[in-house]
């Protein structure tokens, strides 16, 4: 690959090979994600929420996507089965856009926040949400094929402006073979502490669940 040619002798000569400013520089807002390279474009969520698609060679933007609304902090997008996913966080739903035109295809909305990009397997996206359960959508048109309450009670607490699970479960879920891997819960001091699940992901039944 290209990466051979860089060695100790040469390093020291490399140099940015394009600069692009997104949402026109703009500095402010809060982001915790990374670019998702796929076949020389990369995918990148800004602060403000909007999902862009740059050529890797040239910085050019190929298309731009606006939901509309952003401002928690942000974490990125999932790319897979021809689909960018991303979360709209304050909205409490996931959207699916054409990889190639930045087109929205689908959207699915829960009962709570979506802090994290879903994982994608085989065809599907899974995605823990602050409501407390895992969703397992089809990648194709977002229909719902299984969810998985990693809460043990219904109970509820107040948390940005909402309604959410006291048992939230954040980040994107870990995929081992046909194993969901998840955390529910906000502390191991509080709420009887957190609870590690593990789920097969073809039919979503309970393999594991440990208090931690």
């Amino acid at each position: 690959t290209a990466l051979a040619k860089i060695h100790k002798a040469n390093v020291n000569r490399l140099g940015a090979a394009w600069l692009t400013s997104l949402e026109g520089g703009a500095k402010s807002g809060n982001n915790q994600s990374t670019a998702v390279a796929v076949n020389g474009v990369l995918f990148i969520e800004t602060a403000q929420g909007r999902v862009h698609a740059v050529d890797g060679k040239t910085g050019a933007v190929k298309w731009s996507w606006n939901p509309g609304r952003g401002g928690q902090t942000r974490r990125g997008v999932a790319v897979g089965e021809g689909k960018v996913f991303v979360a709209q966080i304050e909205q409490h739903t996931l959207h699916a856009l054409n990889q190639k035109t930045g087109a929205p295809e689908w959207h699915f909305t829960t009962g709570g926040r979506i802090d994290s990009p879903p994982s994608v397997w085989k065809g599907r996206v899974v995605f823990g949400c602050a409501d407390g359960w895992v969703y397992c959508l089809r990648a194709r048109d977002g229909a719902m094929v299984w969810r998985f309450r990693g809460a043990p009670k219904w109970d509820r607490h107040m948390a940005f402006e909402g309604l959410e699970s006291v048992w939230p479960v954040s980040g994107s879920v870990l995929m081992e073979g046909n194993v969901a891997q998840f955390i529910a819960g906000r502390s191991n001091f509080m709420d009887g502490g957190l609870r590690f699940v593990k789920v097969d992901v073809e039919t979503g039944s309970k393999l594991v669940e440990t208090s931690v």
